[in-house]
C-alpha cells in the first residue's frame, strides 16, 4: 500500500476506533471524541511502555497507537491523530497513557504528546498518580510525572492536594513543589502551606528560595496592607524574607535611597532587612550606587540596618565587582556618625578592596591613607582579604602598617606567618 493510502488508512481507523469507545461509554462523551476524530493526525517517535487496556469489543488503545507508529503521515496529521487517541485513552486508562510516556521502557520523545485530557485525569485521580509515582512505577522519570502532578493539579486551583502530599515526597521532591506552591496561590492556600513549613521546615540551599516564593506571593496579596503582609508571624526567617518582598512590590527593582524612609511603616524588627533588599537592588559592580544608600542610612540613623548583614555583603561584593579610588572609599565611610556602624563597614570595605586590588598598586594607597584606629580597621580588612587569598608579601605590608596592638594580634592570630621576616 502506498505511504499516503496508509497514513488515511489509519486515521480512518483512529477515528472509527475512537467513535466506537465514545459510543460504548454513552452519549455524554460522544461530541468530545468526534471533535478530536475529526481532527485526526499522528504522533512521534516513541516505544510503547507498559500497556495494559484492552477492549473485548474493539481494537485496544495499545492496538491503535501501534498503528499510528507504523503510520507514515505528514508531521500535522500525525500530531493531531496522537492527541485525539491519548486524550481519549487517559480517559478510559491513565495509568497505561502514563506507562507509555514515563515508563522505564518509554522513549523521552513521546512526553511532547502530553495533552490537556490527560492533565484533567491527573486532577480526577490525584492519589492514585501519586502511589504510582512515591511506589516507583515510572522508574528513573519519577520527578518528571511529580512535576506533572503537581502542575495539573496548580493549573485546576487543587493546591490543597499538593499540599496534602509534601510528606510523602522525596526531599528533592519536596523543594521543587515547596517552590512551585505559592505561584498565584490564594490566601486560604498560603496560611494551609504555612502551617505545613511549621511542621516540615525547608532546609539546606533551597531554604531561601522557597522562603522568598512563599514572601513574594503574601507580598502581592497584601499590597500596601503591613498588618496583612506580617499576620501572626513571629519565624526570624519569614519575617526578614516578607521585609524583603514588601520592598520589592512597593518600590520595585530600582528603589532610591530617599525611599529608606518609607520603612518606618514596617515593624522595628523588619526594617534592617528591608534596607538591605533594597540597597541589594543596586547594579554589583555600581558602589556609587550603593554609596549613596549608606549615606542616606547615615543620615537617618539607621545603624543597626547598616550593620545587617545583607546590606554588608553588599557592599563587600560591589567594592570587589567596581573600580574605585582607595582613599575615597575611606573618606566617605569614615565619616559614619556611629560608631559600631563605623567599624562594620570599613572592615567589610576593606576586604572588599583586598579582593579586587592588590600587589603594587594597593600598597602606593597606604601613604594616602591618615593614620588612627579608622584607617586601622580598613587596612586590617584588606589584610586579612590578601592573607586569606595568599597574598602574603602584600598582605604583610598592610599588616605592618597597622598601629593598633589589638588589631595586630587579631590578625597574627589568624595568620601567624604574617610576624615571618619576606623571604
Amino acid at each position: 500500500m502506498k505511504p499516503r493510502y496508509l497514513a488515511y488508512g489509519v486515521i480512518l481507523i483512529v477515528s472509527h476506533a475512537l467513535a466506537y469507545f465514545a459510543a460504548s461509554r454513552g452519549s455524554e462523551q460522544r461530541e468530545k471524541v468526534e471533535v478530536a476524530s475529526a481532527a485526526a493526525g499522528a504522533a512521534s517517535s516513541a516505544r510503547e511502555g507498559r500497556l495494559r487496556h484492552r477492549d473485548q469489543a474493539g481494537p485496544s488503545h495499545a492496538a491503535l497507537w501501534q498503528k499510528l507508529l507504523e503510520s507514515d503521515m505528514s508531521r500535522e496529521d500525525f500530531e493531531k491523530t496522537r492527541a485525539a487517541l491519548l486524550s481519549d485513552w487517559a480517559r478510559r486508562d491513565l495509568a497505561s497513557v502514563l506507562d507509555l510516556i514515563f515508563g522505564p521502557r518509554a522513549n523521552g520523545s513521546i512526553r511532547s504528546g502530553m495533552t490537556a485530557a490527560i492533565g484533567e485525569e491527573i486532577v480526577r485521580q490525584p492519589d492514585k498518580v501519586l502511589e504510582w509515582f512515591t511506589e516507583g512505577r515510572f522508574g528513573s522519570r519519577r520527578e518528571e510525572v511529580m512535576r506533572e502532578w503537581c502542575n495539573a493539579l496548580m493549573v485546576a486551583e487543587n493546591r490543597g492536594a499538593v499540599i496534602g502530599s509534601l510528606s510523602r515526597l522525596s526531599a528533592r521532591e519536596r523543594d521543587w513543589v515547596m517552590k512551585a506552591i505559592p505561584f498565584r496561590a490564594t490566601a486560604a492556600d498560603l496560611d494551609a502551606f504555612r502551617r505545613v513549613l511549621g511542621t516540615t521546615p525547608p532546609e539546606g540551599q533551597q531554604k531561601e528560595q522557597i522562603l522568598k516564593a512563599y514572601a513574594q506571593r503574601r507580598a502581592e496579596l497584601a499590597g500596601g496592607d503591613v498588618a496583612r503582609l506580617v499576620g501572626e508571624e513571629t519565624d526570624p526567617d519569614f519575617r526578614r524574607a516578607l521585609a524583603g518582598e514588601w520592598t520589592t512590590n512597593r518600590f520595585g527593582n530600582e528603589a532610591e535611597p530617599r525611599n529608606l524612609g518609607q520603612l518606618q511603616d514596617l515593624p522595628e524588627d523588619m526594617r534592617n532587612a528591608a534596607a538591605a533588599a533594597m540597597i541589594s537592588s543596586v547594579s554589583s559592580n555600581n558602589y556609587a550606587g550603593v554609596n549613596s544608600f549608606i549615606g542616606e542610612m547615615n543620615r537617618l540613623s539607621m545603624w543597626d540596618a547598616m550593620m545587617d548583614p545583607g546590606t554588608l555583603s553588599k557592599v563587600n561584593s560591589s567594592l570587589q565587582s567596581d573600580r574605585v579610588d582607595v582613599a575615597d572609599v575611606f573618606d566617605s565611610l569614615s565619616g559614619i556618625a556611629n560608631g559600631d556602624a563605623r567599624r562594620a563597614m570599613l572592615q567589610t570595605a576593606g576586604d572588599g578592596i583586598g579582593a579586587n586590588v592588590w600587589g603594587e598598586k594597593l600598597e602606593e594607597v597606604v601613604g594616602e591613607l591618615p593614620t588612627g584606629a579608622d584607617a586601622d580597621v580598613f587596612l586590617g580588612g584588606i589584610a586579612a582579604r590578601l592573607a586569606t587569598d595568599g597574598q602574603r608579601d602584600s598582605a604583610r605590608v598592610f599588616w605592618n602598617r597597622l598601629g593598633n596592638a589589638t588589631e595586630r594580634r587579631g590578625l597574627l592570630h589568624r595568620f601567624p606567618w604574617l610576624a615571618e621576616k619576606e623571604e
